[in-house]
């Protein structure tokens, strides 16, 4: 009998180390999805306000465009074709693939 209650011991300290280690293991997940979810978050923010950022830099470009041109409109077309231009070349260089070459290349770097 003095055997059956050994291994019943054993067996119930392998029960709990497994379970204490599926707990830790939870916990590393749930600490390394906080992060990269805060990582996220924050990429998002700083994006927001850059956007806000060029948009009014692009409407202070126009106006002065235009006040150079004594325009109310040639500003904002000439400025709104700069953005046509770039999205066509971005769009190029997409399909090229040779933008996400560009975008690894600058991510290698930084390491």
């Amino acid at each position: 009998m003095p055997k059956v209650l050994k291994i019943d011991q054993l067996i119930d300290s392998i029960a709990k180390y497994v379970q204490v280690r599926l707990d830790l293991a939870k916990a590393d997940m749930a600490g390394q999805l906080s992060g990269v979810i805060a990582g996220v978050f924050s990429l998002l923010l700083v994006l927001f306000f850059l956007a806000f950022f060029c948009l009014f830099i692009s409407f202070a470009l126009a106006i002065v465009i235009n006040h150079w041109l004594d325009s109310e409109v040639w500003g904002y077309v000439i400025v709104a074709f700069f953005y046509l231009v770039l999205f066509v070349v971005a769009i190029r260089l997409s399909r090229s693939g040779r933008l996400k070459e560009r975008i690894h290349e600058a991510f290698l770097e930084d390491e």
